[in-house]
């Protein structure tokens, strides 16, 4: 260094970062790492110090600081005038000068020309960039034309949008200084700026690069429309949006740029701004600074993670969150104690019952891996996708169950887009983490006949009725939350196994398939028609029996509004046939009584509680007369096809002359029928069992909702449910923060949900608010709208368009059902529906196996189909080539 003013860019250390700057410091750190800067010299802030020193101006400097005042934009820009006319007075000391006109004319030749730049003592900090805060001057030729530059950037620490900027960011004004940054220009061919993560969103899984011809400057100043490519990291799959016919960079160059960025990002630890140039087959780097958007990675909607270890491990990455399944199963938002008990104590004890991960397992904390996303539930496919057991099940699940999700997410997956969590264990937890799951998986029923299957579930009747009875008085808030919490694992260790020996019927369809060579025209979807035993069909063909009934009892039916219960059952309890039809009501609740329209959601009651549901359904199916075939033995229709199928089968299977000797595939083949037949009931059936637990959990926190409403905290108990089980907690110890405000409070909490309610959910969401794209959408071609085919056959009818089971009542018999998705709760619709068309879902999903199993035709994964679809048009479903047909 001369005399502490002038340094070589090359010769920049750390300890001279106080006084050279971050940008020099940073070109400096370039330079040594081998990356392409061009040559130069930095003046130091010293020499800013000294010009104001001799110049006799420090003081009138800082007397023109002291007067600042943010509040008054008129003061400032008074401020900012004065000081660069007291810079104008400034003079560089001829000794000064004369160090860097010889500093100048030993590393530059007439011909060069010049950048001039800032490198301020307060520029590119942590989370501020001070991007365009200061002056730079380029293309200056000779010694003469760099001094008057120097000045101007002096001048420039001081201008109002400088003085503003550091207001506004709570930087102290004083001890402020300007080192200067005298480098040789690069004639650039191309230039622009890379930036290794979303400057707006932080999203850090691609790189963002703006590209213009010649100099960046009309980049910087937005006088240019720039090329702009977008790199997917992992795959280098480049995205590009040109300014022009023809792209500025080749892909070979765009590649070679990334690969530059990426190594620049390692070097500095955290996303980076790059300003870069091209000339003559060779990349500049210009600066490089930290990107201040990245460093608050938060994704544009709300979210509350499922564990916020999760958030940690992902926080470099962008997140997918999909709805596949939960789109079917929990579409609605859920009230915030519903997603808190689901969340803080059902998915630890489901955990723990199915992988055995408990306090203390590696994977505890990244175990939880759905996510509340705008209110409703989500899948953390990234999570999913990198979790060393949520990974080997429920990939292959889902491509069952959601045609589209699997679809989408194995080819971003593939193409590097979704890059999976990487979970902080080491290959020894890894390994004691899969012999835990492996003991937990022995140790579920796989070889226990059905019969032995629904007496542990009948064990678990008994259990549940107990928890429903559970004393309420004498027990505090907690310990009754507690209750709940424990009760969480007893439904866990005997529901949720069930889902797993429902996969060997996913198991038993493959083998059949590999059996058969798949026989073109053979029906294999039919294979799990009318099959017996699945409690969600149960319950609806055992509704559907209820509306079988005295004339005496269908009258008070068909003069009533059902829908107010205690008036409807008085009525009917004033005569026997009456009370006899209420006792068979009350027998049918005693068995599918926790099932409601939203079942999947405590906040919401069950029929049990509001019976007025039922009551409704029983009154739609009166319109069934003698000339119609009903539901029930619709159902034994079903049955006869399929085992007719399975007999036509074996009779193919028995053609060869070695299967008559030796009939192992037929043998087989009938084998692996009766484990379809025997296991995929018990998918729908664990979630039967799995929400028997909510009916004795919202009592329980109906009872704590009544004891806030009697010390005045509520107005109505069922607020209750805007709370969380951690708040509760906090209330229970008198730490919750907003006790005295707790109305107020949930007011607030009630707006947002129900903003969320009127929310049109995506079925994918970006962290960093990108649009998903369903470039796999199957075209609509004129009057044909396409999805898969779930369940044979051909119908054709008036559509109804249905988005709540609570449009029940508007839906009539023969038409046919369209809705955006359906779950349990929707399954006493069917019965009446001439066919099925839904939104969502595979061949496995909910809609689908009921629709198979009353034997309706079914096309679901139908994009668009509510809107494309009006209420009263015609339209024709073919089950069988998964086609909707809008009759014009």
């Amino acid at each position: 260094m001369v005399d502490g003013l002038i340094i070589d860019i090359r010769n920049i250390t750390a300890k001279d970062l106080p006084t050279v700057g971050n940008k020099a410091a940073n070109l400096a750190r370039l330079m040594s790492s081998g990356f392409s800067v061009p040559d130069g010299f930095c003046l130091s802030a010293e020499a800013y110090w000294q010009a104001l020193v001799q110049g006799h101006r420090g003081k009138e400097l800082g007397d023109l600081l002291r007067n600042i005042d943010p509040g008054h934009a008129e003061r400032v820009r008074d401020i900012a005038h004065a000081i660069s006319e007291l810079f104008d007075k400034v003079s560089i000391p001829d000794e000064m000068a004369g160090k860097i006109k010889n500093k100048y004319r030993s590393g530059f030749t007439d011909n060069d020309l010049a950048a001039v730049r800032s490198s301020a003592t307060a520029e590119d900090l942590p989370g501020l960039s001070f991007a365009g805060q200061y002056d730079s001057f380029l293309n200056l030729r000779g010694a003469d034309d760099i001094l008057p530059a120097i000045k101007k950037v002096w001048a420039s620490l001081w201008s109002e949008r400088a003085i503003v900027y550091r207001e506004k960011n709570g930087i102290r004004q004083d001890d402020l200084a300007m080192a200067v940054i005298i480098q040789r220009m690069v004639p650039a061919d191309v230039s622009g700026v890379a930036f290794t993560a979303h400057p707006v969103s932080g999203d850090r899984g691609s790189i963002l690069i703006n590209a213009v011809r010649g100099l960046g400057e009309e980049l910087v100043s937005g006088k240019t429309k720039p090329d702009q490519y977008q790199i997917i990291k992992g795959s280098f799959q480049i995205e590009k949006d040109l300014s022009g016919n023809e792209p500025l960079l080749s892909d070979g160059r765009i590649k070679e740029l990334t690969g530059i960025a990426l190594k620049i990002e390692k070097l500095f630890g955290c996303p980076q701004d790059i300003e870069w140039a091209f000339n003559k087959d060779k990349f500049y780097i210009l600066q490089s600074r930290n990107i201040t958007a990245a460093e608050n990675n938060q994704p544009p909607f709300p979210v509350i993670w499922g564990n916020t270890a999760t958030r940690e491990i992902l926080k470099n990455t962008p997140v997918y969150w999909s709805n596949w399944n939960t789109r079917e199963n929990m579409p609605y938002p859920l009230k915030p104690l519903s997603w808190s008990f689901f969340n803080d104590f059902l998915v630890p004890a489901i955990n723990r019952a199915i992988w055995g991960v408990a306090p203390g397992s590696p994977i505890y904390h990244y175990s939880h891996i759905i996510d509340l996303v705008n209110g409703r539930t989500y899948w953390n496919m990234n999570l999913l996708y990198g979790h060393p057991l949520f990974r080997r099940i429920m990939r292959p699940i889902m491509g069952r169950i959601d045609h589209e999700a699997t679809v989408f997410f194995e080819k971003a997956y593939h193409n590097g887009d979704l890059r999976p969590a990487a979970l902080p264990i080491n290959p020894w937890q890894k390994m004691i983490v899969a012999a835990t799951a492996l003991k937990c998986y022995l140790g579920f029923p796989w070889f226990m006949s059905l019969k032995q299957i629904y007496r542990q579930c009948d064990e678990y009747w008994v259990l549940a009725d107990q928890y429903d009875a559970t004393p309420l008085e004498g027990k505090s808030s907690r310990d009754l939350l507690e209750e709940a919490r424990l009760f969480g694992f007893v439904t866990a260790r005997y529901a949720f196994p069930l889902l797993f020996i429902a996969s060997k019927a996913v198991m038993a369809f493959d083998v059949i398939k590999r059996l058969t060579g798949e026989w073109p025209g053979f029906r294999y979807e039919d294979l799990m028609l009318g099959i017996k035993g699945n409690k969600t069909t149960e319950a609806a063909l055992e509704l559907f029996k209820l509306s079988r009934m005295p004339e005496t009892v269908r009258g008070i039916f068909e003069r009533s509004d059902v829908s107010r219960c205690e008036e409807f059952e008085t009525a009917l309890a004033k005569y026997p046939e009456g009370q006899d039809y209420l006792a068979r009501v009350n027998k049918f609740l005693d068995a599918y009584g926790h099932r409601g329209m939203k079942d999947l959601d405590m906040g919401y009651p069950s029929w049990g509680e509001d019976r007025s549901y039922v009551y409704q359904m029983i009154k739609s199916y009166l319109q069934f007369g003698p000339g119609d075939i009903d539901p029930i033995k619709q159902f034994e229709q079903s049955v006869a096809r399929r085992r007719q199928l399975i007999k036509t089968a074996k009779e193919r299977l028995s053609k060869n002359p070695g299967d008559r000797i030796l009939p192992v595939r037929r043998w087989l083949f009938q084998k692996m029928a009766d484990v379809i037949h025997d296991c995929l009931p018990l998918r729908e059936n664990e979630k039967f069992y799995g929400i028997r637990c909510f009916p004795g959990s919202r009592r329980i926190v109906l009872e704590i909702g009544r004891r806030y409403c009697e010390k005045g905290l509520l107005d109505d108990r069922q607020d209750i449910f805007y709370l969380t089980v951690g708040e509760i907690m906090d209330i229970e110890s008198g730490r919750f923060p907003e006790t005295g405000n707790i109305k107020q409070f949930l007011q607030k909490r009630k707006d947002d949900w129900q903003s969320q309610v009127d929310s049109d959910p995506p079925f994918i969401l970006r962290s960093d608010g990108r649009q998903w794209r369903n470039t796999n959408q199957k075209p609509q071609e004129g009057n044909v709208l396409r999805g898969v085919g779930a369940s044979s056959g051909r119908a054709t009818g008036r559509a109804r368009i249905i988005r709540d089971p609570s449009q029940a009542r508007l839906f009539n018999k023969g038409e046919i059902l369209v809705a955006p998705y359906t779950e349990p709760g929707w399954a006493p619709l069917f019965l009446m529906a001439k066919a099925l068309v839904m939104e969502v879902g595979g061949a496995l999903c909910h809609g689908a196996i009921v629709a198979r199993e009353y034997g309706i035709p079914a096309v679901v994964g139908v994009n668009r189909a509510t809107s494309e679809i009006k209420d009263g048009d015609q339209i024709t479903v073919d089950g069988s080539s998964g086609e909707v047909i809008i009759n014009k």
